[in-house]
């Protein structure tokens, strides 16, 4: 009778063991699938210069506030160029007046929230046959959320930047 309870006892010790460890396994099996999947996503990425944006944070919304004053209003689009169905941004600048503003030179930058890190910076162009009309060639034909950033300077007093999420989904 004792020798039974004994074997009984040492099988019940062994199962809750195994148990247990078993438990243990699989938990960290998944944990190790995570930290893999996590660290092979694309769209896992920190956003594009974040540290110095943390640091600069105060003189970065002085500088949108005094665009605001500018009194400038940019409408920003996406439209598509050439036949292999690429979408690169547009947008038209106009002054407090509605009048279009033609000379001005700068930066945009444009990211796909899950594509952070193809950060594209390029220069603005001007359409020549349109006043007001600048082009970006960032190929934007991904549908979603984009971070858009412009950077503008008209003379050395002026200077413009905007930034806005632009939900470009397909409809």
């Amino acid at each position: 009778m004792v020798a039974t309870s004994n074997l009984l006892e040492r099988r019940a010790a062994r199962f809750w063991l195994f148990f247990i460890l078993g438990l243990l396994a699989v938990n960290l099996a998944v944990a190790v699938v995570a930290i893999f999947m996590a660290s092979r996503d694309p769209s896992f990425r920190p956003m594009p210069n974040y540290g110095e944006r943390a640091v600069d944070w105060q003189s970065h919304r002085r500088l949108l506030e005094q665009s605001a004053k500018l009194g400038w209003y940019l409408q920003l689009e996406r439209s598509m160029r050439g036949s292999a169905g690429t979408y690169v941004m547009e947008f038209r600048i106009t002054d407090r007046e509605g009048v279009p503003i033609s000379d001005a030179i700068g930066t945009a930058q444009a990211y796909h929230f899950t594509r952070v890190d193809q950060n594209t910076v390029v220069d603005v162009i001007p359409v020549s046959e349109e006043p007001g009309l600048y082009r970006a060639s960032i190929d934007v034909s991904r549908d979603g959320k984009w971070q858009v950033s412009i950077d503008l300077r008209r003379g050395n007093a002026e200077r413009f930047v905007y930034e806005e999420v632009m939900d470009w989904s397909s409809q």
